[in-house]
């Protein structure tokens, strides 16, 4: 089948003259809505939006202000500013007019946390408004504490200041000085900082320093004012101190000064190069003396004057005292001979010794008083000849450089009558009535005691000495035995039994 030709095609046939026109457009031909009621152009017309629209587009918080921007608009009246409501946290809090933008603020909720802000624009003429536009947050700090602080002059040049927060909020802490011509801002330290030194101040200076906790939120000031202190008080030198009476465990330190404004004294002890012992004493005083030394050790003494007003320099000067502690004089061992005094020579005995840390030692008897020197350095020895007696008894005494003694006692054994000891003599009574027994020798009767019947008795018998043992009838006071003569001779004489 050919297609059909349209009618200007026909037309031209018709004249005899062959012309290709372009194609006439095609007459639109109306669809059948009935048939097909889902086609496009078989929809009805919709209705016009009554109803505003627009969007939030920004919540920015700086410190105690909140700013919200966006824009709304209504086709109901394209030129009219439309308003919005807006709500933090669901509670409406204030209006803005979009035309079509809107830029409003309001105030920073003071609870910390997350907080919603919610727009929605309110409707013109028709339409179901209000339309929301949408919802943004935005985060309020924990707000600061105030910082608890103390300001500290610690020198004539120096201020140290330290503060404690009860909270962990701030972002920082900003840090102000006046000398008393208004506020100057210093520096700006991390939320960890907790201590800050102002520094090259002149001695008597009046200063006060702030400290500010801050974060974008808020911030709390606290400050303090102090004034440096004076300068240094001058240090004692080697003339107005000394140190005297120096033994072994102690020594006592001096010091002279007149019209300083020292409220104490501050006393360094060092042993070699170490601080021993450091203390204060009033200012009142003007010796101390230090207990427990140890001995054989070199001590430097420093003493300082002390005032709190009066900055405490960080080198005191050198210590101007110094001394060395003597050792405790010792005797390393002391004796006394006997046997070098045999009967019927009559020479003395011999008390020997030997010390150390030493310069002086002394041998003491009865009203005698023998002495020898040496050398505290060193360890020597000496002797002295002595004459044992009755109850005389021995005192040997060291002395150190200080004239600390150290004695020991030597004693020479004693008979019951105070004689010294040589050798003794048993005596038996076998008599039936009691005796007095003596010893008679050429210095008259030596009474040794009574003994009753079928007693015995030992006696010690006065050495170097001869006698003659006698009895007496107590109850008639006549001589009942006279004995053999005798001789009480070296240390180790043995005397026969006596019988009556």
């Amino acid at each position: 089948m050919r297609p059909r030709l349209a009618a200007a095609t026909v037309a031209a046939c018709v004249v005899g003259t062959l012309a290709l026109l372009p194609p006439a457009p095609a007459l639109a031909v109306p669809p059948d809505c009935a048939q097909e009621p889902t086609l496009p152009l078989c929809q009805p017309e919709p209705e016009p939006n009554h109803d505003p629209y627009g969007a939030l587009t920004e919540v920015t918080r700086d410190k105690g202000i909140v700013t919200v921007r966006g824009r709304a608009a209504d086709d109901d009246a394209p030129d009219a500013t439309v308003l919005v409501s807006i709500a933090v946290d669901g509670q409406q809090t204030v209006y803005a007019g979009a035309s079509p933008g809107f830029d409003t603020t309001v105030v920073t909720s003071l609870v910390p946390g997350d907080h919603v802000v919610c727009a929605d624009a309110i409707n013109i003429d028709e339409g179901t408004g209000p339309v929301r536009l949408g919802c943004l947050h935005y985060t309020t700090p924990a707000p600061v504490g105030t910082p608890a602080m103390v300001a500290l002059a610690v020198s004539s040049s120096r201020v140290d200041v330290e503060w404690a927060t009860t909270d962990d909020n701030a972002a920082g802490f900003r840090i102000g000085r006046n000398f008393g011509a208004g506020w100057t801002d210093v520096t700006t330290l991390g939320p960890d900082v907790r201590t800050y030194a102002e520094t090259g101040l002149a001695p008597d200076t009046p200063v006060c320093i702030k400290v500010s906790a801050f974060n974008d939120f808020s911030e709390q000031v606290n400050a303090k004012c102090t004034t440096t202190l004076h300068a240094p008080l001058p240090a004692f030198t080697q003339a107005e101190t000394s140190v005297d009476r120096i033994n072994s465990h102690a020594a006592t330190v001096h010091w002279v000064d007149s019209g300083s404004p020292a409220t104490h004294y501050r006393i360094e002890l060092f042993r070699g190069d170490q601080l021993a012992t450091e203390l204060t004493v009033a200012a009142t005083e003007r010796s101390f003396r230090f207990l427990d030394l140890m001995e054989e050790t070199d001590y430097r003494v420093r003493v300082s004057r002390y005032n709190p007003a009066y900055e405490v320099p960080a080198d005191r000067g050198p210590p101007t005292e110094a001394f060395r502690t003597p050792g405790v004089p010792k005797i390393i061992a002391a004796a006394i001979d006997l046997e070098s005094s045999k009967c019927g020579a009559f020479r003395p005995a011999t008390v020997s010794f030997t010390v150390r840390n030493a310069v002086r030692v002394t041998v003491a008897y009865d009203k005698h008083t023998y002495t020898s020197y040496g050398s505290a350095g060193a360890e020597w020895s000496d002797h002295w000849p002595v004459y044992p007696a009755s109850d005389w008894t021995y005192v040997v005494t060291a002395y150190n450089p200080s004239g600390e003694p150290y004695s020991v006692t030597l004693g020479v054994p004693q008979t019951p009558f105070g004689m010294v000891a040589a050798s003794g003599v048993d005596v038996v009574n076998r008599r039936l009535y009691p005796v007095r027994v003596s010893l008679h020798g050429k210095d008259g009767y030596l009474p040794l005691g009574t003994l009753q019947p079928g007693q015995r008795a030992t006696w010690t018998m006065p050495r170097c000495q001869s006698g003659t043992i006698t009895a007496l009838d107590v109850r008639s006071g006549q001589s009942v035995y006279v004995g053999t003569t005798v001789y009480f001779g070296d240390l180790d004489a043995k005397i026969p039994d006596v019988t009556i």
